[in-house]
């Protein structure tokens, strides 16, 4: 028997190898109709073994390896493929929102915060925090457009 020969003939104890054996026929049920709990439900009765989790894992990578889509899908998908036409279709969108947006959360994170964390512990402590950080960055914004002979002028109190 040739070296090869004798090769293919090892049984195979891998759990991933033996699946990936069948996985063509585990698919071609699902294209008829048959449910994934049904298929995992036989498979673990044949000795798989396998919990949802780990059947949804190898679904995920066999279907990925093949390059077809994965039938398990983030609840949020739709609108993530939604965000993603929209940042194709409009990249100058994104280099705007880069430049406006995310401006003012580095300053909070790092010039403010100091770390980026917060010191105070609880939703209460983080969430005063958080105001009185983003309140010190209006004020220093302001500070910096306006100039400070003008900026105090507009924080004067003005008496009736």
């Amino acid at each position: 028997m040739k070296f090869d020969d004798a090769l293919d003939q090892l049984p195979v104890e891998k759990k991933a190898r033996r699946l990936k054996v069948i996985w063509p026929l585990i698919e071609a049920k699902l294209a008829e109709g048959v449910s994934h709990a049904a298929v995992l439900e036989l498979l673990n009765r044949n000795g798989f073994d396998l919990t949802e989790g780990t059947y949804k894992n190898y679904l995920h990578r066999f279907r990925w390896q093949r390059g077809a889509p994965s039938s398990f899908r983030n609840e949020a998908q739709e609108t993530l493929e939604r965000m993603r036409r929209r940042v194709e279709r409009y990249p100058e969108a994104m280099a705007l929102r880069r430049e406006t947006a995310e401006h003012p959360f580095a300053n909070l994170k790092h010039r403010i915060l100091g770390n980026g964390r917060f010191l105070l512990r609880g939703i209460n402590g983080a969430g005063a925090e958080r105001a009185l950080a983003v309140l010190a960055y209006n004020f220093r914004r302001a500070l910096n457009l306006l100039g400070a002979a003008a900026f105090r002028q507009r924080l004067a109190i003005q008496r009736a």
